[in-house]
């Protein structure tokens, strides 16, 4: 008598699978059983289900994990918001909240985020006593004075099951109060602890009145220290204080950091431009991860004005759109998200960067930036069923960026929806059009 079949609880039929952790990319169809991955194989059409999905045409991909938000909401202020927004809502079934959480806060954060969100949630805690408290407007929250390490290194210890390592700003602000004493506790914390540093390099806070800061010395003070399993944000940011000097060109520090094994992140955001963006991929320097780094100073109306503002101030921009002066709603829409995770693969593969690579980023190369490799980013049979599936648009887009620049896409990856536990949400959020719009026809070539 032959053995009783499975029954799968659900079958995603058809689709391109991408999964660089098994080296798979071609169709192939996906079984789920009791929450966990089942099945795997080019056809599963005997196979008994109790439901069937058809993808064909589009990417099934393990679950998208986003390697830098911000989702500790109300308690940071503005800053803050919604894990469902940059999660589910946008594709994404893992999220690496960056700092926003602080030692004395943490335990709301585990309580409140890390154990109601539907998707997985874990931290690099901020070296802050108040964490990204207001997005860090007001300099004096990041005094060094208030910083207590042995609180954070024991919150550390005490949540290594979400926590993975400590988040610090390395930039101008900072340091024309306090020079590099800030990152100096952060790295003591993060060495007597046992976990990575996540730093953050280019300017954010407000600089001490008349003070001159070289961002090159940033650089030279704290990217030497750096290492293996560390990770450095915003490749990507025109800022001098980043990866390149004025002269475009990538500093040398940097490229020593990635040869002793520091890990990349791009954090979109507002720290973007795809002019500093194609000049850093054409020296070489290709990031390991992708953060959406969406925050409510991206999605709160007005905040995109002040934000700007604050940029045109530290020299990073240097105009405020049109409409946003006029204070035009549609240059400041509510609740419509300015960057999802799809439209950040879009980016990098409109910079040229090949598909595998792209879902590499956001699938295995972020799993194992937090230690969870065994967890997250692969589609192995028996582990938990989170899958993102998207759509894979032809056509031609014109993308945008903070700082006035566009680039022209001939493709577009678009949220459809994902399996958490093997269980359905739609990803129904779609870019603001201020960031992602059709591209002007150009004329036929003679």
């Amino acid at each position: 008598m032959a053995g009783k079949r499975t029954t799968y609880d659900l079958i995603l039929r058809g689709g391109r699978v991408i999964d660089p952790s098994k080296r798979i990319d071609g169709v192939r169809d996906v079984a789920v059983k009791d929450g966990k991955i089942a099945a795997l194989a080019p056809s599963l059409d005997g196979a008994p289900a109790k439901k069937r999905i058809n993808v064909a045409g589009k990417l099934v991909l393990p679950g998208l994990i986003d390697a830098h938000a911000h989702v500790y909401e109300y308690v940071t202020g503005p800053f803050g918001i919604d894990p469902e927004l940059p999660g589910i809502r946008s594709g994404v079934t893992t999220l690496v909240d960056q700092g926003t959480a602080n030692a004395f806060t943490f335990a709301g954060f585990r309580k409140f985020v890390v154990e109601r969100a539907t998707a997985n949630v874990y931290s690099f805690i901020s070296i802050y006593s108040a964490g990204a408290l207001y997005g860090y407007m007001n300099a004096g929250v990041v005094s060094p004075h208030l910083i207590d390490t042995d609180v954070v290194i024991e919150t550390v210890r005490a949540n290594r099951d979400v926590i993975h390592g400590i988040k610090v700003q390395a930039e101008a602000g900072t340091f024309s109060h306090w020079g590099a004493d800030t990152f100096a506790l952060a790295h003591k914390a993060a060495r007597t602890a046992g976990v990575p540093l996540y730093v953050h390099l280019g300017h954010i806070f407000p600089k001490k009145k008349g003070a001159s800061v070289d961002p090159r010395a940033i650089i030279k003070t704290v990217v030497p220290q750096l290492e293996a399993g560390d990770i450095i944000a915003h490749p990507f940011s025109p800022d001098p204080g980043c990866f390149a000097g004025a002269d475009g060109k990538v500093y040398p520090e940097i490229r020593a950091a990635i040869a002793r094994g520091v890990g990349i992140d791009v954090g979109r955001g507002s720290a973007f431009s795809y002019r500093t963006a194609r000049a850093v991929l054409d020296q070489g320097i290709v990031p390991d991860t992708l953060g959406i780094d969406l925050h409510g100073l991206n999605i709160r109306p007005g905040y995109f004005l002040n934000s700007r503002k604050r940029f045109i101030a530290a020299g990073i921009a240097k105009t405020v759109p049109a409409a946003a002066r006029r204070g035009d709603p549609a240059a400041e829409p509510e609740n419509n998200v300015a960057f999802t995770m799809a439209h950040v693969m879009t980016a990098m593969r409109a910079l040229g960067l090949d598909l595998d690579r792209v879902v590499r980023m956001t699938t295995v190369n972020a799993a194992r930036m937090i230690g969870r490799e065994r967890q997250h980013g692969s589609l192995a049979l028996g582990r938990a069923a989170d899958v993102t599936v998207l759509e894979r648009e032809t056509g031609r887009w014109t993308l945008r960026d903070l700082h006035g620049n566009a680039i022209d896409a001939d493709e577009r990856l678009m949220p459809c929806f994902v399996l958490k536990d093997g269980v359905r949400y739609a990803s129904d959020l779609r870019v603001d059009p201020r960031y992602e719009e059709p591209a002007p026809l150009r004329a036929a070539a003679e």
